[in-house]
């Protein structure tokens, strides 16, 4: 029995369990199970229970066996994308987010992760879809580009790093300032991170480290390696370490090892170079100005710079230099070299020929073989050398010498030995440009005037020679030389000269003992070349006002004159010698008769002898008995008396057909604007002016004949006079030339009144011309604009020096110690400038003349000048030439609204100008020409508009007030209109009183109301908003753009009122001002 019942209760307990472990396996819908249940369950059954009744807790249970991973992607998605969750079980974590893929689908639960696991900010951005996490390497790779998760492990100067889809943005902070590093490229084998600081090695092995200092981006391709925004660092590229510092833009290097960058620094072995430039090989360098800045190049191996002068990368304009190579036109080039390379050029001009409109570009060669350096430099560009330490570029060398290439025409040409001491420096200067080293500083200002430094004389004295073949005969020293002069005295006694004299401390020579109380101070003397187009040469002097200075400091007791060394200038070909040395300063130079060499001027200790001579030419009494002589020498006369007379008829023509103060001078030369003008408006009277620059030409060489059998007979060289004759007389042949030319285009411009047909050709409109056309037009324009403004300067400068001169004749009425030296000096430099004025008027009359006969593009170049009323006259011209009333009333419309855009203009003023070009653009038929005349004038007109309708609405309401007052007086004397308004009054049951009230109230009120309209509507177009805008906003808009206006027509302000005036806005626009966006298709418009 007993065993019968233990049977049965082993068999009841056996069927108990199996029938819990079906439960279990099975669990019914909506059971909720413990945690030790669900732990009894199979892999399986737990999966499925959690789809159906998911739990953290649960699902944290089934991940523990990491086998479950990857079984179910939906429940891996729930449970890892649940930031709580990943750092529950890190391995697990690390098993899921391994798998390609699992990153993008689980970012939340990623960012934790890593977050967690890695002590860093990680953030994976929703475009990053190719994110790679090897845990062995512990790597994170995002579009190609891996980092090493343990650089960033509780670095606090890293912030967030955030996975993009193509690479990474490392969030960092630096000196309390939060900055973003982006790290990009298909060439990044492997990054490191540590004090901020960027190690990358890309997939060739080459090693770059970039240390940001503020938001920057790095890019790594196998084609180039970039960086963006402020870095530094090195970059390893084409076997070299290339060490930068990128302030702004973008700086790249391709895999040649060619760089370009927009303001950064580069060190590299070669060339130290900081702002903005490109590279092309290892030999050419293309530097560029920027933003107010220049670029300065070094090139290491001879510590030859240059530095930009303007030239700017977005108007194609750059200094190439040519690193390690010579230049062809060099002197100083090996014949060979030249031969090859001439052979060179040659085959790529072939290949590719510059194009005809290619502006000249600044270039500079440097050349070194260790024994000498050779420098050879054209157009706008500075050039010094620096100082080096080894290949450490430490800074400008003040002690070597500077050129600075002033326009496209200046040339320098420089070879010196390597030596330390006394280095044999060689050079040619010429075109516009300066050149300045301790002792000298020396300029020329003429395209064929040269400045030539020959090897010092055996006694150290420095050897310069100045030609000017070609030059002008202008106001202006064609070279100048400046010395420096050293004056060594009492301080107490050198004090009270020194601002007058713009004397400058040098202190001494290092080691000197200066006794006590004493000074050096530095000052300069000055020898200028002019040229002398009646002798063909250059004539040289020393200003009287230099001479003055340095006479002034040997006044004062106790003072002596020093020089470092000796110099020694003349005039190419000749003999003489300006001379400036410890042995005095002098002149040496023919005297009148010509046979003896005589001391123009010499300072020796503290002696002025003689006084300044120029060289003159008279009448010779020796050469009277010689025929040929006096035959020139009449010829001479006689020329010059009928030149006086031409003279005199031009001079008179000029003043009372142009400008009563235009000024011509004997030779034919311009001496004022006034002339400049006259000449360059009218085609016969540039003949004329031309004719008797030539007549001019004609009586100097009949001089120089008579000369030169003067020099004949003495048995001298007439080398120079025959030189000049020659020079003449291809001057008089290209002005018979230019005569000719100038015949003819007025010859032509008469045909061209009588043929409207080729008028109307030659003036298109601009925006039909040809785009070569249209492009020379531009450049000239801004050419004559750039001449114009250089002018004013010198205006401007001339207004200062004349107030100087005033207040120093002030000054001079009460203490009489002004010398009369400064004013000399002063008035000379005012009449250099003049001339100058009156050189650039002339180019700007040349750039006028290429166009005569087209008024359109003379009307546009008028305009530019700031010449309106000459704009009109085009105008007026273009209607007599073309009957083309379109393109004039264009013009005289642009001319009008330029005048009306001026600055310091009242309303009324500029209103009237607005109108007057409105009339004239009205006039105009052609609808595209009519939109563009008025394209981009809109806000002018429609402030214009708005004043001009405000003020005559305003107008209307002292009109209404005025007229109601006045029938409000006859009312009162006029029996019959107050019976029939009493009458009125009796049918609308009001008193008769307040009806005359209302109806005289009613008019003012209308009135007020458009008025109030009209002022809310000028306000607005003030703040920027257009006519036609302003029609489309709402009365709420255009009160809360208004705001704190104050309030309209002279009420309150608005803080004192109920709300804004806007008046009867709709009926406004609807009634008075009927401008809209018809403009823009060429419709009239009206007020």
């Amino acid at each position: 029995m007993w065993i019968l019942i233990v049977c049965m209760l082993l068999a009841g307990l056996s069927f108990s369990t199996f029938a819990l472990e079906e439960k279990d396996q099975q669990p019914q819908p909506g059971e909720h199970l413990s945690e030790q249940d669900f732990k009894n369950l199979k892999p399986e059954d737990q999966e499925r229970y959690l789809t159906t009744q998911y739990t953290d807790q649960l699902a944290t249970l089934y991940y523990q066996n990491h086998a479950n991973i990857g079984k179910n992607g939906a429940l891996d998605l729930r449970y890892f994308n649940n930031p709580s969750n990943a750092g529950r079980d890190l391995q697990a974590s690390q098993q899921y987010f391994q798998t390609p893929g699992m990153i993008q689908q689980a970012r939340e639960g990623a960012q934790s992760y890593f977050s967690q696991r890695y002590k860093a900010n990680y953030q994976f951005d929703a475009s990053a879809g190719n994110v790679v996490y090897d845990p062995a390497k512990e790597t994170l790779t995002s579009g190609g580009v891996p980092i090493n998760l343990k650089d960033y492990e509780n670095n606090r100067q890293v912030i967030g790093i955030t996975a993009v889809a193509d690479g990474f943005h490392i969030q960092y902070k630096k000196e309390d300032a939060e900055h973003t590093l982006a790290l990009k490229g298909d060439n990044v084998e492997a990054t490191r991170m540590q004090d901020n600081v960027l190690f990358v090695k890309d997939k060739q092995g080459r090693e770059h480290i970039i240390e940001p200092s503020g938001d920057a981006k790095v890019i790594v391709t196998q084609e180039s390696m970039i960086v963006e925004g402020q870095a530094s660092g090195t970059l390893t590229v084409d076997g070299q370490e290339m060490r930068f510092e990128n302030r702004e833009g973008i700086l790249g290097v391709d895999a040649q090892g060619n760089i370009k960058a927009d303001n950064a620094v580069m060190n590299t072995d070669a060339i130290f170079v900081d702002g903005r430039f490109q590279t092309v090989g290892k030999k050419e360098v293309y530097t560029y100005g920027f933003d107010g800045k220049e670029t300065t190049l070094v090139d290491k191996r001879t510590g030859v710079g240059t530095i930009s002068q303007g030239q700017s990368r977005e108007a194609g304009k750059f200094v190439l230099t040519h690193l390690d190579a010579f230049s062809t036109e060099s002197q100083h080039t090996p014949p060979a070299v030249r031969d090859d390379q001439a052979e060179q050029i040659a085959k790529g001009l072939r290949e590719n020929p510059p194009g005809a409109s290619q502006e000249q570009q600044a270039e500079v060669w440097i050349k070194t073989d260790g024994a000498s350096i050779n420098v050879y430099v054209k157009g706008k560009v500075e050039v010094r050398n620096y100082k080096m330490d080894g290949s450490l570029v430490l800074g400008a060398d003040p002690d070597k010498p500077v050129f600075t290439g002033k326009e496209d025409d200046a040339i320098f040409d420089y070879t010196t030995d390597n030596a330390k001491e006394n280095p044999n420096e060689r050079f040619t200067m010429q075109g516009h440009a300066v050149y300045k080293d301790l002792q000298v500083t020396a300029e020329t200002t003429q395209e064929h005037a040269k400045l030539v430094k020959t090897p010092p004389t055996t006694r150290g004295q420095d050897v310069f020679s100045v030609s000017c073949e070609g030059c002008e005969q202008t106001a202006e020293a064609a070279v100048t030389i400046q010395k420096q002069v050293v004056v060594f005295g009492r301080e107490a006694a050198l004090e009270k000269i020194r601002d007058e004299l713009e004397l400058e401390e040098v202190g001494g020579e290092e080691g000197m003992d200066l006794p006590r109380g004493r000074t050096i101070l530095g000052t300069s003397l000055t020898m200028e070349y002019y040229y002398d187009a009646t002798e063909g040469k250059l004539k040289g002097d020393i200003p009287q006002a230099s001479l003055q200075n340095l006479a002034a400091l040997m006044d004062v007791k106790g003072t002596e004159l020093g020089f470092d060394h000796d110099i020694l200038t003349r005039v190419e070909g000749e003999e003489t010698y300006l001379g400036v040395g410890k042995s005095g300063i002098g002149r040496y130079e023919e005297t009148v008769n010509g046979k003896t060499k005589a001391v123009g001027i010499v300072f020796k200790g503290k002696d002025l002898l003689g006084n300044p001579q120029r060289y003159h030419t008279g009448i010779d009494f020796e050469h009277l008995d010689n025929q040929e002589y006096v035959s020139q020498l009449d010829q001479s006369f006689r020329l010059q008396t009928g030149k006086k007379g031409m003279h005199t008829e031009l001079q008179k023509e000029l003043r009372t057909m142009f400008d009563a103060e235009a000024k011509i001078g004997p030779d034919g030369r311009c001496l004022n604007e006034a002339c400049t003008r006259a000449v360059g408006a009218s085609l016969k009277l540039a003949a004329e002016q031309r004719t008797l620059m030539q007549e001019d030409l004609k009586a100097q060489n009949a001089l120089y004949r008579a000369l030169a059998a003067g020099a004949r007979a003495d048995g001298k060289s007439t080398k120079e006079l025959d030189r000049a004759i020659l020079r003449n007389k291809k001057e008089f042949d290209r002005l018979a030339g230019e005569v000719a030319e100038l015949t003819r285009q007025d010859l032509e411009e008469q045909r061209l009144f009588e043929s409207q047909a080729l008028a109307a050709e030659r003036n298109q409109p601009l925006e039909k011309r040809p785009h070569e056309e249209l492009a020379q037009i531009g450049q000239d324009r801004i050419k004559a604009q750039r001449i114009s403004d250089d002018n004013n300067v010198g205006k401007n400068q001339i207004m200062r020096i004349k107030a100087q001169i005033d207040a120093l004749t002030r000054r001079n009425e009460e203490e009489k110690d002004v010398p009369p030296w400064k004013f000399a000096a002063l008035r000379e430099k005012i009449a250099q400038i003049e001339a100058q004025n009156a050189a650039r008027g002339e180019e700007i009359i040349k750039i006028q003349q290429k166009y005569n006969g087209d008024y359109v593009v003379l009307a546009k170049i008028s305009g530019d000048l700031g010449k309106h009323d000459d704009e009109m006259l085009y105008a007026d011209r273009l209607v007599q030439a073309t009957a083309d009333d379109d393109q004039a009333n264009m013009l005289r419309a642009e001319a009008t609204l330029k005048q009306a855009d001026q600055r310091n203009l009242d309303e009324e003023t500029r209103a009237n100008l607005v109108n007057k070009a409105l009339a004239f653009a009205n006039q105009i038929q052609d609808p595209v020409l009519r939109a563009e005349t008025m394209k981009g004038k809109q806000e002018l007109v429609d402030q214009a508009i708005a004043q001009a309708t405000f003020e005559k609405l305003n107008e209307q309401v002292r009109e209404v007030v005025h007229q109601n007052s006045e029938e409000a007086l006859e009312r009162e004397y006029d029996l019959l209109g107050q019976l029939s308004l009493y009458a009125l009054a009796k049918v609308e049951g009001v008193s008769w009183e307040e009806l005359d009230k209302r109806y005289e109230g009613m008019a003012a009120d209308e009135a007020r109301k458009l008025r109030d309209a009209a002022y809310a509507t000028l306000l607005l177009t003030k703040k920027g908003y257009s006519l036609n805008q302003i029609r489309t906003m709402s009365r709420e808009q255009m009160r809360e753009t208004l705001g704190e206006t104050f309030g309209f027509a002279g009420e309150e302000e608005r803080g004192e009122q109920d709300e804004i005036n806007l008046g009867d806005m709709a009926q406004f626009h609807s009634r008075y001002l009927r401008y809209d966006a018809r403009i823009a298709e060429g419709h009239e418009m009206n007020v």
